[in-house]
């Protein structure tokens, strides 16, 4: 059965988004949270600043942002935080799932937050790792010496 003449389709290519591939992505997502996860109220959007079409849907609480995405892109830290920027922050949300696709129409959604954290330098790396290597060592040392320490403080404290 072919959609090409499906109403959402036919809107979603006159939204202006410049990669078809974008386009597709979204409609088979839109397909998707209708009729396989049967949400409510799916509707779509046209977000110019990052060029793609992103989904909202309601299970049964709030409304969910969607973004689909081709399982080829490259996704950054950096461009997460755009999509937080330009979708989440319109739609007063700090979440949203990320939808990545293959072309057989295979998908995994996962769910981001707000909060991302960059990944420490390789300098801050070998300076982490270096104070835990110490602090493991310090532990050893006092776990072999703790006997003794217990064993001194009761001497202490049967002379007093």
């Amino acid at each position: 059965m072919t959609h090409l003449g499906h109403p959402a389709l036919q809107e979603m290519l006159l939204m202006g988004c410049s990669k078809e591939v974008n386009v597709l992505q979204a409609f088979q997502t839109y397909l998707e949270l209708c009729e396989y996860y049967v949400l409510k109220d799916v509707s779509y959007e046209f977000c110019e600043e990052m060029d793609l079409i992103y989904l909202s849907a309601r299970e049964n609480g709030e409304s969910e942002v969607y973004v689909p995405v081709f399982v080829k892109e490259n996704i950054q830290p950096e461009w997460l935080e755009k999509v937080q920027k330009n979708i989440c922050s319109q739609r007063n949300t700090k979440k949203f799932n990320l939808v990545i696709r293959d072309s057989d129409t295979t998908h995994v959604i996962f769910r981001v937050t707000d909060s991302l954290v960059p990944p420490l330098s390789p300098e801050d790396v070998k300076i982490k790792k270096k104070d835990e290597e110490e602090k493991e060592v310090m532990s050893s040392e006092l776990k072999k010496m703790l006997p003794e320490l217990y064993e001194r403080a009761l001497a202490q404290r049967a002379e007093s």
